[in-house]
């Protein structure tokens, strides 16, 4: 897809499109299980046993590309780091074979679901416009990480997100 195909957006719309795509593709994903983040890391206060952070990750501009009439487009092309975590205690010996296979929880398998999810995706927006320049694409992952105190583990993937940032003056409301 070219460039001048896509929906010129912000890095907002495209990480809430991720979010939504995995809140719709993966059953167990929902409001309360599945957010945005600032940081990859996991909240303290997660009451649930599985959930899903989306956290942007640095990225670099292209360039400009003028549209003429005052609006302006930079290519980008970015990241976002989806982290699963998992809450279980591990089995009898702790080699953690659960954590990482478990059927419902494991992180391995909430991996591939992930995966299953976004990778080679194009996100739209409400209207069906695309929103990415280039599919999603999966460019690394964690190690799988397991803390003893709070018996939760956790695996990050990180995806590319390559999009035209509309970097337009937007009037800005006072909130008060």
């Amino acid at each position: 897809m070219s460039r001048s195909d896509v929906k010129d957006t912000t890095k907002v719309e495209v990480l809430e499109a991720v979010v939504d795509k995995l809140r719709a593709d993966i059953a167990y994903f929902n409001e309360s299980t599945c957010f945005l983040s600032v940081h990859p890391e996991p909240p303290k206060n997660a009451q649930h046993n599985i959930y899903a952070t989306v956290a942007p990750v640095s990225g670099r501009y292209v360039g400009p590309a003028l549209d003429g009439g005052g609006a302006a487009t930079v290519m980008y092309e970015g990241a976002c780091v989806v982290t699963l975590y998992s809450h279980m205690k591990l089995d009898r010996v702790s080699h953690g074979v659960s954590m990482l296979t478990d059927a419902d929880r494991g992180l391995l398998v909430l991996q591939q679901a992930v995966l299953a999810s976004l990778a080679a995706s194009q996100l739209y927006d409400n209207s069906g416009q695309p929103l990415l320049t280039q599919e999603l694409y999966p460019i690394n992952d964690s190690d799988p990480r397991y803390e003893s105190v709070t018996s939760k583990g956790d695996v990050q993937v990180m995806f590319g997100i390559d999009f035209n940032w509309n970097v337009s003056l937007e009037p800005v409301v006072d909130p008060f």
